[in-house]
């Protein structure tokens, strides 16, 4: 989560009907011929309101939409090296076996069971940071949005410019909950993922045909298997047995990388925020205005952030990863992995002295008292890993 307090919420025109009065009487009129909220006002607009709930939904939304029209954090598959870092998966195998003309040898004397390790390292994450942070004055706007006065704890009945790093936080708000980072409670738990996101999906369960925001997902290629020592496979007869036997991979273990893909259609707008200008008249912004603002301001802020400190900054990250390459100061607490658990890697628990085995004695045959020690026990959970994202503390 980014802000342990949201940004402030701009200020909206509330009503555009004037009442018509004439010596103080309502005359059930509305005045008309004059554009109370565009460039004719200069004695400020009527009726102002802070953005509700679904202003801010609508506007994160919307702001995850202008972004995945030109990401510039974006996750790519390699066929191996990803700096995102590496899932491992590993699995017991049989040891060495022996032999001996007269006697069997003992546990001690007999090669332990080993473990196999094999990395996946398939996902890269990449940064495009040359979109410069853009002025809000050079797109239609005298000044930042207006907002309530002493925002925070104390709210007085005034107005104040929208300080520039609280705007930027408020983008950051709707890059966080690609991620499922909530700056408020009312925002739901996303069910596969978000515009601009990606999700790892275990390849036996149910695909989704859409994501929260709309849209549809891409599978981008296997990222992980996890694979486990067939237990079963391994007999006293056939000593000296092949010493890597895994089970046959299939659905259950196998997890791909979706991307989400960009809706057909745009999401409703928010709101236009208002301005003042050098006079003192409050304006609306207007939308085409708003829109290109936004979308370089979202460009640059998931890869750059919108302060010097980096705050905002869009991170993807393994969590649970072996190399640590990506884990950051910060963090997501929901796995990017459409609610269908996390990525695991299981292996037998079984020991070097539960698996030593003895073959049938055949002494007639010459050096055929063999021993071997063979993977064994139950299957257990050793390495859980998810892909997950945040946006970096404010700073």
């Amino acid at each position: 989560m980014s802000l342990a307090q949201p940004a402030s919420r701009p200020l909206k025109i509330d009503r555009r009907n004037v009442d018509l009065y004439v010596g103080g009487v309502d005359q059930n009129a509305n005045v008309s011929g004059v554009d109370f909220y565009g460039t004719d006002t200069k004695a400020g607009a009527h009726g102002l309101i802070e953005w509700n709930t679904n202003d801010l939904l609508r506007f994160y939304t919307w702001i995850r939409w202008l972004y995945v029209r030109n990401q510039t954090v974006t996750l790519s598959y390699v066929g191996s090296g990803g700096n995102l870092g590496i899932m491992r998966d590993n699995r017991m195998q049989a040891g060495d076996a022996t032999n001996h003309a007269s006697s069997f040898r003992t546990a001690a004397q007999t090669p332990n069971i080993s473990r196999i390790d094999v990395d996946w390292s398939k996902i890269q994450v990449n940064y495009d940071t040359s979109v410069p942070k853009p002025n809000i004055l050079d797109f239609g706007c005298d000044s930042p949005p207006l907002i309530v006065g002493g925002y925070g704890n104390i709210r007085r009945s005034s107005m104040e410019k929208f300080p520039m790093n609280d705007l930027g936080e408020l983008v950051a708000e709707a890059l966080g909950e690609i991620g499922n980072n909530k700056p408020q409670s009312y925002i739901a738990d996303m069910t596969t993922g978000r515009m601009g996101g990606y999700a790892i999906i275990r390849q036996d369960a149910t695909i989704p045909a859409t994501h929260d925001d709309g849209g549809t997902l891409t599978d981008m290629g296997r990222v992980f298997e996890d694979t486990i020592a067939n237990a079963g496979a391994y007999t006293s007869g056939g000593i000296p047995e092949t010493k890597d036997q895994p089970l046959a991979v299939n659905t259950a273990n196998q997890w791909n990388l979706y991307s989400m893909d960009v809706p057909t259609s745009g999401p409703p707008t928010p709101p236009n925020m208002v301005y003042v200008d050098a006079d003192g008249g409050i304006h609306e912004w207007g939308l085409a205005g708003m829109q290109q603002y936004f979308e370089q301001s979202v460009q640059h802020i998931a890869a750059n952030g919108y302060n010097a400190a980096g705050s905002g900054k869009l991170i993807f990250y393994i969590a649970g990863e072996i190399n640590g390459v990506n884990l950051g100061d910060g963090g997501s607490s929901t796995a990017l992995d459409a609610g269908f658990g996390e990525v695991e890697n299981e292996r037998l628990n079984g020991s070097s002295v539960a698996g030593y085995t003895t073959g049938p004695a055949q002494p007639a045959s010459g050096d055929n008292y063999r021993t071997q020690e063979f993977p064994n026990g139950v299957a257990q959970i050793y390495n859980t890993y998810s892909l997950r994202s945040y946006t970096n503390p404010v700073v």
